[in-house]
């Protein structure tokens, strides 16, 4: 296996499923690339120009970046060899994100927790280039 790619969202599914593509990365040897898409709330001009701006933009960027890698870091914990890893932050839709990073990926993994992700996973599950990995939803204990 050569690269995992996981979507990381604020659910703890979502760091479930971090978790479980960062032991199957250590264990395959497989670079792990953790992709997290932040929805764009902008409307867009009829040109197709968000119409908030740039900065506006950069900053939330800089923000779930940071967000990402402490949560990256609290994943790792207790992994023995630490896999091959990349980071990245998008705005735009996450089914159209992810579906271009499963492109020359192994796996896509994914967490399904809330119901507003189903029609992310759905659409993923149809269209990636490469097999999906859904990790449970959160259960009510």
């Amino acid at each position: 296996m050569n690269r995992i790619v996981v979507g990381l969202g604020r659910s703890d599914s979502a760091r479930r499923a971090l978790r479980w593509a960062a032991l199957r990365a250590s264990d395959s040897k497989a670079e792990l690339r953790v992709v997290t898409v932040v929805a764009d709330p902008a409307p867009l001009s009829p040109l197709g120009v968000s119409w908030v701006p740039f900065v506006g933009q950069k900053a939330r960027m800089h923000r779930t970046s940071l967000w990402q890698a402490e949560v990256l870091e609290s994943a790792l914990v207790g992994i023995p060899v630490r896999p091959t890893m990349s980071t990245e932050v998008h705005i735009g839709r996450p089914d159209r994100v992810l579906r271009e990073h499963s492109c020359g990926a192994d796996l896509l993994v994914l967490g399904a927790s809330e119901r507003r992700f189903r029609k992310t996973i759905r659409r993923c599950l149809m269209s990636a280039a490469c097999p999906v990995v859904v990790i449970a939803f959160d259960q009510p204990h």
